[in-house]
């Protein structure tokens, strides 16, 4: 089975409710078990996964309570050093891939990722930028959605203006990480963990009315055009086949520049 090949016999028999639950589960089909017991795996995983977050944040707390009680006042007078407190395992929870950024576009909260990390894909390597403004530009279309949102990302060495289409899907790496930490100053684990529960509370809960009305609008907004790219897509691509037929090289050209230019960008 999936859950006892890649957890163990122990922690398998842990998901279970009790004997009754393990009897009724034992009846189902193998497949229909194994998805309701590779759930429950992943339930538990996340629940643990955010009690050791909410453990470290009360760790923090409790050590900066007590570094407080042990210098006075001195703490105003001290420089801040955020990138002492700032770990791999707590800063990679602030990374927006493209999937999360896709997931949002036609919703408020793509306007409020000031401040998070995206990995940028340079012509000789992977580099970690940080979010410092979201904006609309040009229309563009990702993944078949239809937008406009830019945002500005910065780094100690360079700015650079990207759209939804130049982040990265990948993970950023400890050692990218380590490099940024190296020539930026990188937010603390507390604010990290801050910025995280935040952008999961906003992402995950129940959209309001309002919140509901905002993101239909959006999609209305772009959907004329987003059909219409696709039709002149598919005429363009008959067009082409046309001219190739027809061995028309001025036509073939022109057409296949036209349709490079759509799937770059609307």
């Amino acid at each position: 089975m999936w859950i006892q090949r890649k957890k163990g016999k122990k922690e398998e028999e842990d998901l279970y409710l009790d004997l009754e639950d393990k009897k009724n589960l034992e009846r189902l089909p193998e497949m229909e078990r194994e998805k309701i017991l590779y759930e429950r795996y992943v339930e538990k995983t996340r629940a643990a996964e955010r009690e050791e977050l909410t453990r470290r944040e009360r760790g923090e707390d409790a050590k900066k309570e007590a570094e407080r009680g042990s210098r006075g006042g001195r703490d105003k007078a001290l420089p801040r050093n955020e990138n002492a407190k700032s770990t791999y395992d707590i800063f990679r929870r602030i990374q927006l891939k493209r999937e999360n950024l896709e997931k949002i576009l036609y919703r408020k909260s793509i306007n409020e990722v000031k401040g998070y990390f995206i990995k940028i894909r340079l012509p000789h390597e992977y580099a970690v930028y940080r979010i410092t403004r979201v904006y609309e530009g040009e229309r563009y279309e990702v993944d078949g959605i239809i937008t406009n949102k830019w945002m500005s990302a910065e780094r100690s060495t360079d700015k650079k203006e990207v759209n939804v289409q130049s982040v990265s899907n990948s993970e950023i790496t400890e050692k990218e990480y380590e490099e940024y930490c190296r020539r930026n100053v990188v937010v603390g684990d507390r604010e990290a963990i801050r910025m995280w529960k935040s952008f999961v509370r906003e992402t995950e809960a129940d959209p309001t009315d309002e919140e509901l009305d905002y993101s239909l609008t959006q999609r209305r907004r772009f959907l004329k055009q987003g059909k219409s790219v696709t039709r002149r897509k598919i005429e363009l691509r008959a067009l082409i086949s046309q001219a190739k037929d027809e061995n028309d090289k001025e036509a073939l050209e022109r057409l296949q520049q036209e349709l490079q230019e759509i799937e770059k960008g609307v």
